[in-house]
């Protein structure tokens, strides 16, 4: 049960999140920001931080994720905000993005990718293929 309300967050959360951050200004396929996705792996993390709440909660969630026992206290024990701490080197260690495709997440740039091909696909390239009725 834990797993279904945890893709239905996932999705709710990403589905449609290439138009926010690339906008609809530019033109199909090319994004504002480039490192779409590695902005939202980042904020995913400190997500992850804020729920560990404290130091030792912390430390032993690093040393499960393989961080090494000397390393994990120092990262856990820093007195630097979550934001700081999302993006630093221990936690990319311990989340890398092999840690979040293994979760299924969509990544925007593949979306992106989709959205570009199906799109020309049966138009001879003129856009959006569109049902009358």
């Amino acid at each position: 049960m834990r797993d279904k309300k945890a893709n239905i967050f996932k999705v709710r959360y990403l589905h449609g999140t290439h138009e926010r951050i690339c906008g609809r200004h530019k033109r199909e396929g090319e994004c504002v920001l480039p490192g779409g996705d590695l902005r939202i792996r980042r904020r995913l993390r400190l997500i992850l931080w804020r729920q560990w709440k404290r130091p030792w909660t912390r430390f032993k969630n690093l040393m499960k994720h393989g961080i090494p026992e000397e390393r994990a206290a120092m990262s856990a024990f820093n007195k630097r905000g979550p934001w700081f701490n999302s993006g630093a080197p221990h936690m990319n260690q311990a989340l890398p993005k092999k840690f979040f495709d293994n979760m299924k997440l969509v990544s925007i740039l593949e979306r992106l990718r989709w959205n570009r091909i199906t799109s020309t696909q049966g138009t001879a390239g003129c856009g959006n293929v569109r049902t009358v009725v």
